[in-house]
């Protein structure tokens, strides 16, 4: 099975799971991004034959049997999942209303369900990018620092987001949809602009200028001479240069003339000897601690990896046990008790010890690349005190947007990392990792 093959399953899979958890008459509107998980899914479910007739179920039709908005709502969501997948958006934007104005689903139920779907493009989207390579380095094509900085505070924006979501009417839920929608849609147009300006600049520069003139003479006449010429080849000077005299270009003068004259002796060769020991020293240890660090960054740094883990594990365990939005909760909890509330805050308060050690590490990471000599290509982020504290906090909007929307922080975090300068391909595998 290739990757193609691969993605294009997840993807149906990710649409077939999403239609049939809000094609059930138990739809309701999800906590967040995470909450949003298809629980304890039946298979009568999923084939649309259960039917609950409680008061406050919904009046959408059953999966089965498929009519023609079905058809074409899977279709478009298909499709737009795999454009989503391309560019690392993660497909809220365009699911929803496909969702809303193709499958007739409220904006408060089409939320949910498009959060379902890009969950499942998630998924394919990670296991196809942990293979990729830089373009321009040998290292994952994944930023995982960059996944470490800015992922506690989009899912603390999402928590915050999805609670507004059940807060907030359905009306002006579309505004503000249409608005944020708008602005990253003319943010990314303008960058992609610039870059295809940037991009055919450099095109230009490696096509040779044409030459007139006399400088075609003598561009004709050099390339011929050291192309063609037999035994040793000739170059010849441009016409309007002259030739200065050989006792000028050897020098006949007294060479002490022109050569600055010692001034000083040193008197004590043993502490010369010592200082140089001391500098080759600690030339061949940053050497060491820097081939360490390129070392490193030809891995998966598995420590990040896993930190990340915790961090979605805890934020689940936690969302699960408190229930919400309709979701029985195993500990009794009840949707706006004081015990609501205090999970909620101690996931928010889990989320900021997680960011506040990640701002620490990549600090150290930043110091440690200074004194070992390193290297930034162009699009690496350099983790200063300003950059750990500014970015997280615009992710933390777009998390925000994800649990209000369902749009998926992508949307926002993808234009976010162009305008930071990030590789574009690092940019796509990077932002769909963090969908």
């Amino acid at each position: 099975m290739t990757r193609t093959d691969l993605l294009f399953i997840s993807l149906l899979f990710a649409c077939l799971v999403g239609f049939s958890d809000c094609k059930v008459s138990d739809v309701h509107v999800s906590d967040g991004i995470l909450d949003t998980l298809p629980y304890n899914l039946q298979l009568k479910e999923l084939l649309g034959l259960h039917n609950d007739n409680n008061a406050n179920s919904s009046d959408h039709k059953t999966l089965l049997p498929l009519n023609g908005s079905d058809i074409a709502g899977f279709i478009l969501a298909a499709v737009g999942l795999l454009i989503a997948a391309g560019g690392g958006i993660g497909g809220g934007g365009i699911l929803v209303p496909i969702y809303t104005l193709v499958l007739n689903f409220t904006p408060k139920n089409a939320i949910p369900l498009a959060n379902v779907s890009v969950f499942g493009g998630a998924v394919a989207n990670v296991l196809l990018n942990l293979s990729k390579r830089h373009p321009d380095v040998d290292r994952p094509l994944v930023d995982w620092d960059l996944i470490l900085m800015m992922e506690p505070l989009t899912i603390a924006g999402a928590i915050i987001g999805a609670t507004l979501n059940k807060l907030l009417p359905s009306w002006l839920l579309v505004i503000l949809l249409v608005v944020v929608l708008s602005i990253t849609a003319h943010r990314t147009l303008t960058k992609g602009k610039r870059m295809y300006e940037k991009e055919n600049e450099a095109r230009q520069l490696l096509h040779p200028v044409p030459i007139e003139g006399k400088d075609a003479a003598f561009e004709a006449t050099a390339v011929s001479e050291c192309t063609t010429g037999s035994g040793l080849s000739r170059l010849h000077l441009h016409p309007d240069l002259e030739m200065e005299d050989d006792e000028d270009i050897l020098g006949n003068t007294n060479a002490s003339s022109k050569l600055p004259l010692l001034q000083e002796e040193v008197t004590d060769e043993k502490s010369l000897r010592q200082s140089m020991s001391q500098l080759l020293l600690d030339q061949n240890l940053n050497n060491t601690r820097l081939n360490e660090v390129l070392e490193e960054e030809r891995k998966t740094p598995l420590l990040v990896v896993v930190s990340i883990i915790v961090l979605f594990a805890v934020v689940v365990t936690v969302n699960i046990l408190k229930g919400g939005g309709g979701k029985f909760s195993p500990l009794g909890i009840k949707c706006g008790s004081l015990w609501f509330w205090l999970a909620q805050g101690f996931m928010l308060l889990w989320i900021g010890i997680v960011a506040f050690f990640a701002r620490v590490y990549l600090m150290k990471r930043t110091k440690l690349k200074e004194e070992v000599g390193y290297q930034y290509i162009e699009g690496d982020i350099v983790w200063n005190g300003r950059a750990t504290i500014v970015y997280p906090l615009i992710c933390s909007v777009a998390g925000l947007c994800a649990g209000m929307f369902g749009v998926g922080g992508g949307i926002v975090k993808g234009p976010l990392m162009l305008a930071m300068g990030v590789h574009p391909l690092v940019a796509s595998a990077t932002s769909a990792t963090m969908i």
